[in-house]
C-alpha cells in the first residue's frame, strides 16, 4: 500500500495544476487532494494539496523548490 504525502498546498486550481503537471513531466505520480471541491471552498478545506507517494517526497520537493514556480 502506498502512503501519499502532501508536499505543498495551493489556493487556486491553476497553481496546483501547474505543479501537478511539472511533477508528472518527471514521471512522479501525484494528485491534487480536494481538487473536486473547487476553488470556491479552498478557505474551508485548507487549500488544494499536492500529494505524492512517500518514496518520491524528497525528489518531488527538490523539483518544486527548484522550479521557480512555487
Amino acid at each position: 500500500m502506498t502512503n501519499w504525502i502532501t508536499i505543498a498546498t495551493y489556493n487556486t486550481p491553476v497553481e496546483a495544476n501547474m505543479i501537478k503537471n511539472l511533477l508528472e513531466s518527471y514521471q512522479i505520480p501525484c494528485f491534487i487532494k480536494s481538487e473536486n471541491m473547487g476553488a470556491l471552498y479552498f478557505n474551508v478545506i485548507g487549500g488544494m494539496e499536492i500529494q505524492v507517494p512517500e518514496f518520491e517526497v524528497p525528489r518531488a520537493i527538490n523539483i518544486v523548490t527548484n522550479s521557480g514556480i512555487a
